[in-house]
Parts: C-alpha cells; structure tokens; sequence
C-alpha cells in the first residue's frame, strides 16, 4: 500500500488544474470587458453544475463505503445546502444574487445546456458511482472552485456595479471553500493501492478537462479569445 500523500502531491502539481484555474476564458471573466448578455449566458449555463453538485455528494456519499469520507463530504453538502437554512442554500443565493443584479430568472434558471454543460454534468453523474472516481471529482472540483468563482463573480460585480462581497453567492464560497479544501484533503488522506490512486488522479483530471472545455464553449459563444487545452 502507499500512502495517500504521495497522491495529494501528484494531484497538487497535475498541470490540468494550473491550465483550468489559469485559463484565458477564466483571466478574461475576472479582467476583461463583458456586456450583460456575454455574462447572462455564463451564469445560465453555470446553473447547472451548480444545481447539480448537491445531487453529484449525495451519489457519493450513498457509493462511498468509507465512513470518514462519507463525514467530510457530508460536510461540504450541509453547506451548500445552507447549514439547516434553505434560504442560504448555494443554489437559492445564486438565484438571488443574479436577481438583485439584474438578470431575469428565465436568464439564470433551465437556459438551453450546451453540449459541453451536458458532458460536465455526465462527468459528474458517471463518477458519483465509483469511490475512487468520486474523491477524484470531488477533489478536482473544490481546488478549482474559488477560482471558477471569483471570475464569474468578477463579470457579475461589473455589470452590477457591486463589490465581490456585495455578491453573497461570491461572498459565502469565500468563506466556506477553505473548509470545503480542508474536507476533500481529509478525505483524500488515507492509504491507498496504486490501482487506488490512479483512478483519483486520473478522475480528477478529467473533471479539470471538463470544466476547461465547458468555459471554453462559453468563450466560444461571446467571443472571448482562448487558446484551447487541447493545443497545449
């Protein structure tokens, strides 16, 4: 057996996650120039993911046999739920933030998905059923979050002429991801057979890919430049 730690190294220094976090469409959100309907069409197809990801942990931890990892995502579940209060649910404050900065809810809510929305949500369902595969997902997906967070949050907070913390759906990842990165640590912090760990990597690095496409066919479609992974 080997232990984990040699696999958070791998997965720290994996070049998907730099290339994600890092990509031009992301760079461009946070610093470029957007109109109201470049963003209206980022935050209609972002709704998926994001109504998603509670349906994505709760497929984990019901396929998860391991009962620590099972309490550490169940952690991240009760607050993107909101800690007992639905009202600050991640979901509900996305639809509110978006409200109270201008968008219409038939811009925000069941917008057509793009093909590359629907792989990513794909992804998400396929791994939910396969231990390795979910921790490698989940991993993949709160060490990126803040990142793919802030850019959107960023276009939203220009076109609104608010502040990132005047956004609460912004604001509450914020103060919640470094607990949501402390519980996929944890859960990736236990020992493991090389089989083990290359499933993690290896679906980790997938959802990375995913989500770099996924930002890549928005680019696409309000014409932001990009040089795509694939040509890297």
């Amino acid at each position: 057996m080997e232990n984990l730690k040699n696999v958070q190294s791998e997965l720290k220094k994996d070049s998907g996650r730099s290339r994600l976090v890092n990509h031009d469409v992301l760079k461009y959100l946070k610093d470029g120039e957007l109109t109201k309907d470049q963003v209206a069409v980022l935050i209609g197809q972002w709704y998926y993911p994001l109504a998603n990801f509670p349906f994505f942990l709760s497929s984990c931890i019901a396929h998860i046999k391991e009962t620590s990892i099972q309490t550490f995502l169940s952690d991240i579940l009760h607050e993107e739920l909101g800690c007992g209060d639905p009202a600050q649910s991640h979901l509900r404050l996305y639809e509110t933030t978006m409200a109270d900065a201008g968008f219409s809810m038939n811009q925000i809510v069941d917008v057509g998905a793009f093909p590359t929305t629907v792989d990513l949500i794909n992804g998400y369902k396929a791994a939910a059923k396969r231990q390795n595969y979910a921790i490698g997902f989940v991993y993949a997906t709160e060490v990126a979050d803040l990142a793919m967070v802030s850019s959107i949050g960023y276009s939203v907070a220009k076109i609104s002429g608010k502040t990132l913390k005047e956004l609460p759906w912004a604001d509450i990842h914020i103060k919640q991801e470094p607990n949501h990165v402390n519980n996929v640590n944890n859960s990736t912090d236990m020992p493991l057979s090389k089989k083990d760990s290359t499933e993690i990597l290896e679906s980790a690095q997938n959802a990375w890919r995913l989500w770099a496409l996924f930002f890549e066919e928005i680019g696409t479609k309000i014409n932001i430049p990009f040089k795509s992974i694939e040509n890297m």
